[in-house]
């Protein structure tokens, strides 16, 4: 006879479902039966549980989706075994958790319902392992009224007879059905606890603050109407709904209000919230401390990558790869983060350790990273790079180390000091006006300290009025901190060397990189007849006109938007925020000329006193000779398995600005109500809102329908482009109501692949687009108007042909890098005459 029917609901949950399966398959009792419910799953769910050849697998099939509880009834209605055991898809069990819950059941008398055990609790973000042990519970009922924090669903063991009696799971509930359930067990039954961690719970995200408020006002509904509660108790439920409603504030980062409501619950009501808060209060401290850590997950060694497109460089580079594969891998973000919430638990966590950066004479904050790596691992530390070149971090060089940043830090003032003064200077001579030759060779100064960059809108801006210049001057000169791949190979290109630039301090090695910028250029520039000088403006970087003025040639700016506004808003205020304003003055007061993306950014120089007939408004462009409707994309549709569905595809650096978690919104909603499980969703690209935009998705449950590319290379994003039948450009306004100033290169792109195009209407996209024209444009941030113009184009073959023929014919008339980059040499010829 079977003891235990062990029972799996699964909804799309293929990539973990396999994992679940063979937890169970490896406990130490074999006797029992595993039911595996797929509730209307889109994704290979069906497949892997075929897959596996075991006889006592039985697997039931929901015709559609019908959430967590049905699926579960399902699986119970199926069983025969003496005891009902559940597991999530996500989670697994340790091999000694169906025999020691049998054998407790088994020496308990019938009034016992049911086994918890204690678990390990896995947070995917940062990698740790909590071991959750089981307290000792005299009043289960009251425990379980304060909150359910056991994780029944794959922690806990009931007799079949309790289930007959109590009544299955309610399918109403969407969330919190397994504690509902819970509370009318105990109403009858008593249960026990076994205090040893026996599973394995894998929590990613939290969800969104509107899901968890809307599943608890619903339960809250449910619990009004319990016969299995008196009024105290449900009053008491109450106030927990209450405390856990603001925990879900507090935990999607909303510290502030968060925090406000705890206290205000607990001023109400102290007896009942303190348990509530100081179990959370607890388990704080305990994390921060490292307390309950459950190390034996951890692997042994640890990269730590500090860069751009680090994530492609490790599976590109077969050197990195082979590492990346036996070595934790962290992010700079990931491990601020994890060192943020519970820093003890990594002291000498691991034994190895690596520095993973663009380039050695290049890493920013050496010294503070190599205190933390060391801090980290009990054994040898290093540096690496791109290059594969690698430097020991022993014990004297982190001395090393200090002693730069001490003299570092001594040094700084002298050198924003002079910054200043060569900015007043400048300031203070009146512009002088030089003749332009154009048959000279032009110089092009590309002075941002970013590094490894592949792609991206900054990529193609640069390569494509670098690799068109010489149609209207002489051969272009290209210095750059960095090598771009897409520059023509035949422009002679000079690679500023950037070691030792002040890079312990932050925004330091900006300041003095103009020095390094003109002693290096000193001798390549003087037996060069030089046209003009056009630089892409940097932030604190001055080097352009001072090489212009001691040439006596043009200078031209190419300024693309307000960065000190870009750092405040977008990112963190500046330390040196006057001095950089005082250098982007500089630069737009001495310029001869000043090339803008947008008419809103044109209308902020015009207010800070910039002459306007020495700005050019010159949008973006696009290489349409790269970009085109010709390009195939079989091959991507084939390898990402996207055969003959409708993809909807987003191409970007995932800046604040982009609005990738609206478009993950829009179409996490169409997924939810059944429209888009046969479409596909394809994010290209990396950035800082990437996760933001994962986590969306994974609320709706729509992972199976939806594929992150991670990076491409620049030349590979025409083929990604062609692989998909919309593209979307989800832009949104600027936090502060101001005008939105971008020209976004993916929009141009986008136009030259001739497909479709759903965009925001946001000041220069809807100037360039023309709705239902060129494009279909909808309200910008919107994800309901997003939805229904993407719904809308899904059902249109016709119209998604005729916009994107007709936005084709409009970029390639008027948006190509030529055009640009000629616009640019008749409006300097205006200006220097």
């Amino acid at each position: 006879m079977v003891t235990v029917s062990v029972i799996i609901p699964s909804y799309n949950r293929g990539h973990t479902l396999g994992r679940a399966i063979n937890s169970v398959l490896s406990q130490k009792t074999q006797s029992f039966e595993l039911i595996i419910v797929d509730d209307g799953s889109t994704d290979d769910t069906v497949f892997k549980v075929q897959s596996i050849k075991d006889s006592r697998i039985q697997l039931i099939q929901h015709p559609y989706n019908r959430g967590v509880s049905a699926a579960r009834n399902t699986g119970i209605r199926a069983s025969k075994g003496k005891y009902i055991a559940f597991l999530d898809s996500d989670d697994e069990w340790l091999p000694q958790k169906l025999m020691e819950q049998i054998h407790a059941m088994e020496l308990a008398p019938l009034e016992i319902g049911g086994c918890a055990t204690g678990f390990i609790l896995h947070r995917i973000e940062t990698e740790v392992y909590e071991s959750r042990s089981l307290p000792k519970i005299q009043n289960w009922r009251k425990y379980l009224i304060q909150g359910c924090s056991l994780s029944p669903g794959s922690t806990f063991m009931v007799r079949r007879t309790c289930l007959e009696d109590i009544g299955l799971f309610d399918e109403q509930l969407i969330r919190f059905e397994d504690w509902e359930w819970l509370l009318r067990l105990i109403h009858k039954y008593k249960i026990i606890g076994l205090s040893n961690p026996l599973a394995i719970i894998h929590l990613g995200t939290w969800p969104g603050v509107e899901i968890v408020n809307t599943a608890l006002n619903k339960f809250s509904k449910y619990i009004e109407h319990s016969s299995s509660l008196d009024i105290p108790e449900k009053r008491l439920i109450g106030i927990s709904l209450e405390l856990e409603k603001a925990v879900a504030v507090w935990r999607n980062g909303f510290r502030l209000k968060g925090g406000y409501k705890l206290l205000a619950i607990f001023l109400r009501f102290p007896v009942i919230a303190f348990p509530f808060i100081s179990r959370i209060v607890l388990r704080r401290i305990r994390r921060w401390f490292g307390w309950g850590i459950d190390r034996s997950h951890w692997k042994s060694s640890v990269v730590v990558t500090v860069g751009h497109q680090m994530t492609a460089a490790l599976q590109s580079n077969s050197d990195l790869s082979l590492i990346a594969s036996s070595y934790a891998v962290l992010t700079l973000d990931e491990l601020k983060y994890s060192l943020k919430h519970h820093p003890f638990s990594f002291f000498q966590r691991y034994k190895n350790g690596i520095l993973l950066v663009d380039a050695l004479d290049s890493c920013k904050r050496s010294f503070v990273l190599s205190l933390i790596l060391r801090f980290m691992c009990s054994e040898s530390i290093e540096i690496r790079d791109l290059r594969n070149q690698h430097l020991p971090l022993n014990f004297f060089k982190i001395i090393n180390f200090s002693f730069k940043a001490l003299k570092d830090y001594f040094r700084k003032q002298k050198l924003l000091n002079e910054l200043k003064s060569s900015c007043q200077a400048l300031l203070k001579v009146t512009k002088p006006r030089y003749l332009l030759n154009l048959k000279a060779r032009p110089l092009y100064l590309r002075t941002d300290l970013v590094f490894g960059v592949r792609a991206g809108g900054s990529v193609g801006h640069i390569a494509g009025v670098l690799n068109n210049l010489d149609k209207f001057t002489g051969t272009p000169i290209f210095l750059t901190s960095d090598l771009i791949p897409t520059v023509r190979k035949d422009i002679e290109t000079f690679q500023i060397p950037t070691e030792d630039l002040y890079w312990n301090l932050p925004e330091i090695p900006n300041l003095a990189f103009n020095n390094r910028v003109l002693s290096f250029s000193e001798s390549i520039v003087q037996n060069q007849n030089l046209a003009f000088i056009y630089q892409r403006y940097s932030l604190g970087n001055i080097s352009g006109i001072q090489m212009a003025r001691s040439l006596k040639i043009p200078f031209v700016c190419e300024y693309n938007g307000p960065e000190i506004w870009i750092a405040r808003h977008w990112g963190r205020p500046l330390r040196y925020e006057r001095l950089s304003m005082l250098v982007e003055e500089t630069n737009l007061r001495c310029a001869d000329l000043i090339v803008v993306i947008s008419r809103a950014i044109q209308q902020d120089l015009i207010k800070r006193g910039i002459v306007n007939n020495r700005i050019l408004v010159n949008p973006n462009g696009v290489d349409v000779t790269r970009y085109h409707p010709d390009n195939d994309g079989s091959i991507i549709r084939k390898n990402l398995d996207l055969n003959d569905r409708i993809v909807i595809g987003f191409i970007g650096t995932f800046g604040c600005w982009h609005g990738a978690e609206v478009l993950a919104e829009a179409f996490g909603r169409l997924y939810a109500e059944g429209i888009a499980r046969e479409w596909r969703l394809l994010m290209i690209g990396d950035g800082n809102t990437k996760e933001r935009a994962r986590s969306v998705i994974k609320q709706y449950g729509a992972e199976p329908s939806t594929i992150f590319t991670g990076i491409v290379p620049q030349e590979e994003g025409p083929s990604f482009l062609s692989a998909c039948d919309i593209l979307v450009s989800p832009h949104i306004p600027n936090p502060d109501g101001t005008p939105f100033f971008g020209s976004p290169t993916k929009l141009f792109e986008y136009m030259a692949m001739g497909k479709a195009i759903v965009a925001s209407n946001l000041d220069q996209i809807g100037e360039i687009l023309q709705h239902n024209e060129t494009a279909w444009l909808v309200k910008p941030g919107d994800p309901e108007e997003l939805s229904k113009g993407l719904l809308k184009l899904s059902k249109d073959p016709e119209l998604r042909f005729r916009l994107g023929a007709a936005a084709r014919c409009e970029v390639v008339d008027k948006y190509s890098w030529e055009a640009h980059t000629k616009r640019i040499i008749d409006k300097l010829i205006t200006v220097t005459t």
